[in-house]
C-alpha cells in the first residue's frame, strides 16, 4: 500500500465509528531546533513533516471549532487538534512558523508562574543533563543512587529516573530536591525556556488558543483543595487578564485520571467556568465523551508509517 492510500484509510479509520465521528486530539511539549543537545521533544524536522502529513490528509481544526463540530454531530471526516503543554518558548519561536506555513490552529495550554520568567522543575532535570561536565553523579543522599552520565542515553536514561522518583512530590518538595540536582552537577538553569507575557500575546494574535494548565503545573490530585481550587482559578484570571479574552479550556497537568487529578479537580475545573478540559489517557474522543476528561496520545514517531499506525491504533484504544 503506497502513502496515499495507507493515510487516507487511517482517516476514514480515526474519523467514523459505531457512534459516529472521532476526534483525535494530539499533545506536544518542545519542539527542538535542529542541533540541540540531549533533545527529549520532537525536533522541528520531526515536526514538520508530522505537519505537512496532518495537513494533505487530514482536516485540523481548531479546538474551539473541532469541540463545537463534535458535540453537534458534524465533525468531518479526518478532523484533529493539536495541542500543546506548559508554555516553551520554542512553541513559539520553532513550532508556531511551521503551523503557519502549513496553515493549522493549535491550542497552547500554559503554567502561568513561568511567564515572568524561570523554569519547570522537570527542565532543572533536564539542563543539568545536557550540561553537567561530570561523567557521572552519586545522589544517595537524595534517596537515589549513582548514576553514570557517560554517554547521551545514560543521561536520558539518568534524568528520566530521577524525573519519575520525585514527580508526585507536593510542589514546594520537588523544586527543592531538584534544585539540589542542579548543585550536586554544577550547572545554571537558563532563563529562557518558558514564554514570558508578551509571546504568550502574540501567540494569541496569530489565531492560537490559550488555555489554562495549572499555576505551578503540581500533581492535582496531592494539592488540598483549596491549594488545587488557586491552582485552578488563578491560572484562568491570569491568562484571560493577559491577553484580554476568555481562557475557555484547561488540560490537567500530567493528566492521568485516577492518577494525577480526581474527580474533585474536575469538579474544580466546571466551577471555574471552562467549557471542556483534557487529560493525557490515551485515545480518541467521540459526542459521548466527557467534555471534562477529552483523550489526547503523544505522537512521538519517527517514520510516516508508525505515525500513521498510532493514529490507528488510538481509535481503537
Amino acid at each position: 500500500m503506497n502513502l496515499s492510500l495507507l493515510a487516507k484509510s487511517v482517516t476514514r479509520v480515526v474519523a467514523r465509528g459505531q457512534n459516529g465521528v472521532k476526534l483525535p486530539i494530539l499533545i506536544y511539549h518542545r519542539v527542538h531546533p535542529e542541533g540541540y543537545p540531549l533533545p527529549t521533544d520532537m525536533m522541528a524536522k520531526q515536526f514538520e513533516w508530522q505537519m505537512s502529513l496532518l495537513r494533505a490528509y487530514f482536516a485540523p481544526l481548531s479546538l474551539v471549532d473541532a469541540l463545537e463540530q463534535l458535540q453537534q454531530g458534524d465533525l468531518k471526516p479526518g478532523s484533529v487538534c493539536i495541542t500543546f503543554d506548559d508554555g516553551y518558548e520554542d512553541n513559539l519561536l520553532v513550532a508556531l512558523p511551521i503551523l503557519e506555513r502549513y496553515q493549522i490552529p493549535a491550542t497552547f495550554f500554559i503554567t502561568t508562574n513561568y511567564i515572568e520568567g524561570g523554569a519547570m522543575w522537570n527542565d532543572y532535570i533536564w539542563e543539568s543533563m545536557r550540561d553537567t561536565q561530570h561523567q557521572e553523579v552519586e545522589l544517595i543522599e537524595l534517596g537515589l543512587g549513582h548514576y553514570s552520565l557517560a554517554s547521551e542515553g545514560e543521561r536520558l536514561q539518568a534524568g528520566k529516573q530521577i524525573i519519575h522518583a520525585i514527580k508526585y512530590l507536593v510542589p514546594t518538595e520537588r523544586l527543592d530536591f531538584a534544585s539540589k540536582v542542579v548543585n550536586k552537577l554544577g550547572v545554571h538553569i537558563p532563563k529562557s525556556l518558558m514564554l514570558n507575557a508578551d509571546q504568550v500575546k502574540m501567540l494569541h494574535r496569530a489565531g492560537m488558543g490559550i488555555g489554562a494548565h495549572t499555576q505551578s503545573h503540581p500533581i492535582l490530585h496531592t494539592l488540598s483543595d483549596n491549594d488545587a481550587k488557586v491552582e485552578i482559578r488563578e491560572s484562568k484570571t491570569i491568562l484571560e487578564n493577559l491577553i484580554q479574552a476568555p481562557v475557555d479550556y484547561f488540560a490537567y497537568p500530567n493528566g492521568k485520571r485516577d492518577q494525577d487529578y480526581s474527580q474533585r479537580d474536575v469538579d474544580l475545573v466546571k466551577n471555574e467556568g471552562f467549557k471542556a478540559a483534557l487529560s493525557t489517557e490515551w485515545g480518541v474522543s467521540d459526542r459521548n465523551s466527557d467534555l471534562w476528561q477529552l483523550n489526547r496520545f503523544t505522537p512521538w514517531d519517527d517514520t510516516v508509517f508508525k505515525y500513521l499506525a498510532r493514529m490507528w491504533i488510538n481509535y481503537y484504544r
